[in-house]
């Protein structure tokens, strides 16, 4: 396979640039194309043969970055739950993922930018717990399961990328795990937990 100037295709070109993004991401820096190309020491033509914008690439960043989950099976809807909702939290939490989000986001519908891919493997992966709850037989499937997928990552999302806040702390994800648990089986964990109480958490800096 050839580039269309008939050269073989550089292999390096692909991780340079999507160093260069992580890089810039983490940085706070501002991305474009320019800044890109000199980071990876690649020319305009030749990123651009790769990539319509820099929103494509970072939204490529981004699903690679999002894409690797497993959701342990620890026996208990709870611990499933939290074992989700620790790995989002620290995902969201590494460097220069808030300011991808944020990117891809702002440039959803553009050619190359696919946001939706980006949050699937994450909502894919609450589905799976809601799937092994309905198999254990706890508990009949939730009336709304795309509630539940929003209840889950819509607060460590907000936290994150919307406030900019801390990393949420172990109480955070205790009320939001028994919150998550309570919309899938319709049984609250401890009864001291709810949705305003997540929300009020999220608040805070």
């Amino acid at each position: 396979m050839s580039e269309r100037s008939g050269r073989p295709i550089d292999l390096t070109v692909e991780p340079a640039l999507r160093e260069a993004a992580v890089g810039m991401l983490a940085a706070g820096d501002t991305l474009s194309v320019e800044g890109l190309c000199r980071g990876a020491g690649v020319t305009r033509p030749t990123f651009y043969r790769r990539y319509p914008s820099a929103a494509a690439l970072v939204s490529t960043v981004m699903v690679d970055r999002f894409g690797h989950i497993r959701v342990p099976d620890t026996g208990t809807v709870a611990g499933d739950v939290r074992a989700v909702l620790t790995h989002w939290r620290d995902i969201l939490s590494a460097p220069g993922s808030a300011a991808g989000v944020l990117r891809v986001a702002a440039a959803h519908g553009q050619t190359g930018v696919d946001a939706a891919g980006m949050l699937k493997p994450w909502e894919d992966a609450i589905s799976t717990v809601i799937r092994r709850v309905v198999e254990r037989e706890q508990t009949r499937p939730p009336s709304d399961p795309g509630f539940v997928v929003s209840l889950a990552l819509g607060p460590l999302l907000i936290r994150s990328v919307v406030l900019g806040t801390t990393a949420a702390d172990e109480k955070f994800l205790d009320m939001l795990t028994d919150t998550v648990v309570t919309a899938i089986t319709g049984k609250a964990l401890s009864g001291a937990s709810d949705a305003d109480a997540v929300a009020e958490s999220a608040g805070d800096g």
